[in-house]
């Protein structure tokens, strides 16, 4: 999940539809960077990315959640495949260190 700082939200109601483009744009950027990182995966892999603007008890939380696939295809550290693409799975029970998206 990706949650948009409450610091920002007067910005959020002000231009709703650019902040969340921004959001949508910063977490598949996100995602596909660090998972490309041979370090963490090395593969492109698949998002399904949905934006929440709203909580149980909060008026205004926007996040986006997203579906990423298991693995991918291999690519190299800049994203792009790799000559001879082959699946590349994560780590039972593990993705990506969300430690790392945190800081990315």
């Amino acid at each position: 999940m990706f949650t948009l700082p409450a610091a920002l939200h007067d910005v959020t109601r002000r231009h709703p539809r650019r902040v969340y483009e921004l959001r949508f744009h910063t977490a598949s950027a996100t995602l596909r960077d660090v998972a490309a990182d041979p370090k963490y995966l090395g593969a492109q892999v698949g998002l399904l990315l949905a934006l929440h603007t709203g909580g149980q008890n909060v008026p205004l939380h926007p996040h986006v959640q997203g579906v990423v696939s298991g693995g991918g295809r291999s690519c190299d550290r800049a994203g792009v495949l790799t000559a001879n693409p082959r699946w590349v799975s994560c780590r039972p029970g593990f993705f990506l260190p969300v430690r790392v998206l945190s800081r990315v």
